[in-house]
């Protein structure tokens, strides 16, 4: 292939003398005079919109690409058969919500007037930043009969103020007989994109994966990884919505009367994330704000709300710790209060707290929970104690951990179970033989663990205590609290 280059004059062939131009000046002053390639990358081919979607990089002052990263906000799965009272809020006026186990379904009993209607949203709001998008995914489909007329389905960014009444600050995506449609609700003023696409592209029985990307003075509206449509924000509001953060939400609810409808959405899972610019968290830090703290249940766990054991009107009734098993009335949480009877046996690993991470089913997520520190304080209860035999009273604490068996005594692993892991994490003692009652140990334990200790699914967090110097008869007891960081991964 031989190519001809026209010289500088426009009519002879480049020569030496006649040569092609070559650019010196000041790139940043005079950027036409650059013969350059301008780089622009796709991010939809338009098969939707007509026209593709392009978009050009950045590059830095300093001359890098600039680079986004993600921020995960929030991602939850509802394969669980009940509702995670510590992530999401439930309000409902006749309509329903139930979890089915793989998704949630809204519009179990539908409703059939405009009183009727049911929402779900997250207790945790999530923020705009700067020119940072707010993206927030949805695993939607129709199912059981297509949407009857007054029927709506919703979901998106947004705090519903009440069962039955739609967001007056947001943005979502709208659902109805009509088709799919993107709205910016901005303090009650409604700015509506028109119709995406029609309803009956839902194939009935499918889950489909919408993306809305929220941009300060654009939104994109995303299915499958295809933009459906762009909705410019009206030139007299400085963003989308009013409000700097939003609960996630989705709801049904009644547009005015409803025959007798046995359409029901479903909603798979929901992902909330920040885009592009890095927001300056940890991961524990970010996996709270999902509702993965080790201080609350997680999806599918038998008891939701607190992890803790600790009675909100009650003082902890004494108990007698074994080496085998968590004795009745110990706590059995992550965490908690306890009153243990001083035992008449040394030298033995004593199960003073006790906590099974549940193990992994289609309807409980399996997570690994993660132990980065503990706390633990301890006073006496009674002046009722007998003295050792050296004469004072010393008792050596620890966690075990990974176990599958309640027992301590199960130190080695064996071909289908694990024996127990062990971590020292102090010694804590009191210097009377007979020490008054309230009287605090003389080492408060605190540990912080820069490699955290993982307890998997169906395994066992236990706090130990062993008696070191010789038995004691005792009446009374050790008064005890343990506080623990950590998160479920």
């Amino acid at each position: 292939m031989s190519i001809t280059l026209i010289g500088k004059d426009g009519t002879n062939i480049a020569t030496t003398t006649n040569g092609v131009p070559v650019f010196t000046g000041d790139a940043n002053d005079s950027p036409e005079g650059v013969g350059g390639i301008r780089m622009f990358s796709e991010n939809d081919p338009g098969d939707i919109l007509g026209t593709s979607s392009l978009a050009s990089p950045e590059t830095s002052q300093d001359y890098r690409l600039r680079v986004g990263l993600d921020t995960v906000l929030l991602s939850d799965t509802f394969n669980a058969t009940a509702q995670n009272t510590n992530i999401w809020q439930y309000n409902n006026a006749t309509t329903t919500i139930t979890w089915i186990g793989g998704a949630v379904q809204v519009g179990t009993t539908n409703g059939t007037t405009t009183a009727h209607g049911a929402n779900l949203r997250t207790y945790a709001n999530f923020p705009m930043k700067g020119t940072a998008s707010l993206a927030a995914e949805f695993q939607v489909g129709i199912f059981t009969q297509a949407l009857q007329a007054n029927e709506v389905f919703i979901f998106g960014m947004g705090l519903p103020v009440a069962a039955q009444t739609r967001p007056t600050d947001g943005v979502y995506l709208k659902l109805t007989t009509a088709g799919i449609v993107g709205v910016m609700a901005y303090n009650g003023t409604e700015t509506e994109s028109g119709v995406l696409q029609l309803i009956s592209t839902m194939t009935l029985g499918n889950i489909y994966r919408f993306a809305i990307i929220i941009g300060e003075r654009e939104v994109e509206y995303w299915r499958d990884d295809v933009l459906i449509g762009r909705q410019n924000v009206p030139s007299g509001n400085g963003q989308p919505f009013i409000q700097g953060t939003l609960p996630a939400f989705f709801q049904k609810f009644c547009a005015g009367a409803v025959g007798a409808s046995t359409s029901v959405c479903r909603v798979a899972d929901v992902t909330i994330s920040v885009m592009d610019v890095p927001l300056g968290r940890t991961l524990p830090q970010n996996l709270s704000t999902a509702g993965r703290g080790l201080y609350v249940a997680q999806n599918g766990h038998a008891t939701q709300g607190t992890t803790a054991t600790w009675p909100n009107s009650a003082n902890p009734t004494t108990a007698l710790p074994v080496n085998t098993a968590l004795t009745a009335n110990l706590p059995a949480g992550i965490g908690g209060q306890g009153l243990a009877t001083v035992w008449n046996l040394a030298a033995t690993d004593m199960v003073m707290l006790q906590y099974l991470n549940p193990a992994a089913t289609v309807a409980i997520t399996g997570r690994n929970l993660m132990i980065t520190g503990v706390r633990i304080t301890a006073a006496s209860f009674s002046a009722a104690w007998t003295a050792p035999a050296a004469g004072a009273h010393l008792f050596q604490w620890g966690l075990a951990f990974g176990h599958t068996a309640t027992t301590l005594a199960t130190v080695t692993d064996s071909a289908t179970a694990h024996g127990t892991r062990r971590k020292a994490i102090g010694l804590m003692g009191w210097a009377s033989t007979t020490p008054p009652i309230g009287t605090y140990a003389q080492n408060e334990i605190a540990m912080r663990y820069e490699t955290p200790l993982i307890v998997p699914p169906g395994t066992y967090l236990t706090v130990v205590c062993k008696m070191l110097n010789g038995a004691a008869t005792a009446t009374g007891g050790m008064y005890f609290t343990v506080d623990f960081d950590g998160y479920f991964e």
